[in-house]
C-alpha cells in the first residue's frame, strides 16, 4: 500500500502486514538517496511527488503494488541479491564479462552454496549470502545475452 505522508510530502510504501513504513520515501526522492536532502520542503515549495504528472503517480504506486505482491521468499531473496550486488559495485559492471568466465564463476558460487548447506550446523544468513551470489551471477548471465532488456517497439 502507498500512501501520501503530509508531514514530508512524499510517498512512503507500508508493508501490508503492519502500519510501519517499508521504505521511507519514493525512490525519486532526494532523500532516499546518499547524500540527499535532508530538510523537509517549505510551506509552498513543492515536492519531488507533487511535481509529477497523475499519471507518474499511478505508475509509481502500480509498480510499488506490483512488487509488494511478490511472493515473501521471492522478495526477500530479491533483497538479498541485491544487497550481494551493492556490496560488490566497487568491483566494477559485468556487460563486459565473457560468458565463459561468468559460468565459471556460477560454478565456484555454487560450490561455495554447496559447502554451506553441507555444514552440520547451517548457517541461514551464509547460505541466503551464497545463493544469492549463486542467482547475481546467472542475471548477469542473462543480461549479458540481453535477455533482461525490454523489446523495444518499433
Amino acid at each position: 500500500m502507498a500512501d501520501f505522508c503530509d508531514t514530508c510530502k512524499h510517498w512512503t510504501l507500508r508493508d501490508s502486514t503492519s502500519e510501519r513504513p517499508a521504505a521511507d520515501h519514493h525512490p525519486l526522492c532526494p532523500r532516499a538517496m546518499p547524500g540527499g536532502v535532508t530538510r523537509q520542503p517549505s510551506h509552498g515549495e513543492s515536492s519531488d511527488m507533487e511535481q509529477l504528472g497523475r499519471a507518474q503517480r499511478r505508475a509509481f504506486i502500480e509498480d510499488a503494488v506490483r512488487l509488494r505482491s511478490l511472493r515473501p521468499q521471492v522478495r526477500a531473496f530479491a533483497e538479498a541479491m541485491e544487497a550481494q550486488l551493492r556490496a560488490n559495485d566497487h568491483k566494477g559492471g559485468w556487460q563486459e564479462c565473457s560468458l565463459a568466465y561468468l559460468y565459471g564463476r556460477v560454478a565456484e558460487e555454487l560450490e561455495e552454496l554447496s559447502a554451506e548447506t553441507d555444514r552440520a550446523e547451517r548457517d541461514t544468513a551464509a547460505v541466503r549470502r551464497e545463493a544469492a551470489d549463486v542467482a547475481a551471477f546467472v542475471m548477469m548471465i542473462a543480461d549479458v545475452c540481453g535477455a533482461l532488456t525490454e523489446p523495444r517497439n518499433g
